[in-house]
C-alpha cells in the first residue's frame, strides 16, 4: 500500500463527494507542512490548497487502498 493509501485509510473519507475532496486536499497540505515528505505542488484556490497531482492520484487509488473507508460525512 502506498504512502497515500495508508493516510486515505486512516481519514476514513469517501472521495465521492466535495466536502470529502477539500478536507483530503487541506490535510495533506498540511501534514506537508508539518514535515511529510513534500511530493505535491499545491496552488491556492477556491476552497484553499489544492494539488492537481494529489486529485489525480486520490482517484486512482485501488479498492484496496480504500477497503475500510467509512460512509460519505454528513449522511
Amino acid at each position: 500500500m502506498t504512502k497515500l493509501g495508508s493516510i486515505f485509510k486512516t481519514l476514513k473519507l469517501s472521495l465521492s463527494t466535495l466536502p470529502n475532496r477539500i478536507i483530503f486536499q487541506k490535510t495533506i497540505y498540511l501534514l506537508q507542512e508539518c514535515g511529510l515528505e513534500k511530493k505535491y505542488n499545491f496552488v491556492w484556490y477556491n476552497f484553499g490548497p489544492y494539488s492537481q497531482e494529489l486529485a489525480n492520484e486520490g482517484f486512482n487509488l485501488t479498492k484496496d487502498d480504500m477497503e475500510d473507508s467509512l460512509p460519505v460525512l454528513g449522511e
